[in-house]
């Protein structure tokens, strides 16, 4: 897995004159999902999770 800096200095561009423009200006979004008990699946009897995200998954 790749850390955060790792991805920041990927990121960075450089202009045509050769000066590198702020990492903070290349948009960033590292999403790890947090899945939080939500509901019963009636159809299967399993436990759904879902993320704050919308991703929704069934227990094992």
């Amino acid at each position: 897995m790749r850390s955060v800096a790792t991805v920041l200095q990927q990121l960075s561009r450089r202009s045509a004159d050769g000066s590198q423009f702020p990492a903070a200006c290349v948009p960033l979004r590292l999403h790890r999902h947090r899945y939080r008990w939500s509901a019963e699946d009636p159809f299967s009897g399993s436990s759904l999770y879902a993320c704050r995200c919308g991703v929704v998954r069934p227990g094992l």
